[in-house]
C-alpha cells in the first residue's frame, strides 16, 4: 500500500516543523515577494526589519530576473522556440507558487542554485 506523501516527500507525521514562528504579516510578505517585481519593492521598503522576509525577497528577485531574461531573449534574438519558452515559463510559475507556499508556511527553503545567487545580493 502506498503512503500519502506531501510536497516535501515525507509522510505527514514526519514533516519537519519550522524552527521559528514568524508573524502573519512576515509570512504574507515573504510569500508575496515571489511574485515578480514585488520582491524589489519589499527589499527597498523593509530592508532590515526581518531576515526571514529579506531571505525570501532576495530569492524572489533572482527568480524575477531569470523570468525577465527568458522573456526578453526570444524577443531580441528569436532563437528559443515557442514551446521551449512555454515550458520555461510554466516551470518558473510552478517554482514561484511552490516557493510562495513554503514561505507562507514559515519554511526557509533554499532553492537550489537560486539561493546561492540570492545570498550574494547585498542590499
Amino acid at each position: 500500500m502506498l503512503a500519502f506523501r506531501n510536497l516535501n516527500g515525507l509522510k505527514p507525521e514526519t514533516r519537519i516543523q519550522p524552527s521559528q514562528n514568524y508573524s502573519d504579516s512576515d509570512r504574507w510578505i515573504a510569500a508575496a515577494s515571489y511574485f515578480y517585481f514585488v520582491s524589489a519593492i519589499i527589499l527597498l521598503l523593509r530592508k532590515n526589519k526581518s531576515e526571514f522576509v529579506n531571505f525570501h525577497a532576495r530569492q524572489g528577485l533572482v527568480i524575477f530576473i531569470l523570468a525577465l531574461i527568458f522573456w526578453l531573449l526570444p524577443s531580441i534574438f528569436g532563437f528559443l522556440p515557442n514551446i521551449l519558452g512555454i515550458l520555461v515559463n510554466a516551470t518558473l510559475l510552478a517554482l514561484i507558487i511552490l516557493a510562495a507556499l513554503r514561505a507562507y508556511r514559515s519554511d526557509r527553503w533554499k532553492i537550489p542554485y537560486i539561493a546561492d545567487i540570492a545570498n550574494s545580493i547585498d542590499l
